[in-house]
């Protein structure tokens, strides 16, 4: 890293994005919108300066992962911030945001560009980029275009159970309406519950341990999107 893209890095990770004397600062909106924990937030904000670092690199569009899309996202809607202080100031070029067109030649463009930018964050930071936030390729775009925008005061949210739990609840239900009601052996069925719930509670535990989300992880777009390094 040469010294002016020193210089640029360390004014993007000064950068503010809105008032930290607003009531609602933009790490806070940022964490409510997502369900994220603030620390989370916080985190993808720093990962998210570094993209922008990323896009100064190379003339090649590059990809962000959905939790700094989100990021992105939300800056954007800060226009004096996003083509003042970073477009204009700090990158001294338009950093454009370009979504999906659809179709398998765009899906596999924008898979393509998602790997080169993990690589091209592993040689410019030394360091992998943390899976929590750049999780690989495939968990990246398993679930592109399932994100809704969703009125929790008009809607129940819940999390959906993993798929092994389906039969490990259904297993035993199943078994009781299949059998003579006079053999029953309910304490039976109560412990098979209670057990098909612990591996649950395991499950969950093992799929949250990557942790540092709060309320839920990463929420997302519909969308894949890239950007134009600087063009």
């Amino acid at each position: 890293m040469n010294p002016q893209q020193s210089a640029t890095l360390n004014e993007l990770l000064k950068l503010n994005i809105g008032s930290d004397d607003d009531a609602l600062t933009f790490s806070a909106r940022l964490s409510r919108e997502n369900g994220w924990s603030e620390q989370y937030a916080g985190r993808c904000i720093f990962e998210y300066k570094r993209f922008l670092f990323l896009s100064t690199l190379s003339s090649e569009a590059i990809t962000p992962s959905d939790s700094i899309d989100q990021v992105w996202h939300l800056h954007l809607s800060y226009t004096r911030s996003y083509w003042l202080d970073l477009c204009e100031n700090i990158l001294a070029a338009p950093l454009h945001h370009e979504p999906t067109q659809g179709g398998r030649s765009e899906s596999i463009k924008f898979r393509v560009q998602y790997e080169a930018t993990l690589n091209q964050y592993l040689v410019a930071f030394g360091e992998s980029p943390p899976a929590d936030i750049w999780p690989g390729t495939e968990e990246r775009f398993k679930h592109a275009g399932t994100f809704i925008r969703l009125n929790k005061a008009k809607h129940w949210v819940i999390r959906k159970p993993p798929e092994l739990l389906l039969p490990l609840i259904a297993i035993p239900l199943v078994l009781v309406a299949c059998s003579d009601a006079e053999s029953v052996d309910l304490w039976f069925y109560v412990k098979a519950g209670v057990a098909a719930y612990a591996v649950y509670l395991v499950i969950r535990w093992l799929d949250g341990r990557g942790g540092g989300r709060g309320n839920g992880g990463g929420g997302g777009c519909s969308t894949s999107c890239g950007s134009c390094g600087g063009d």
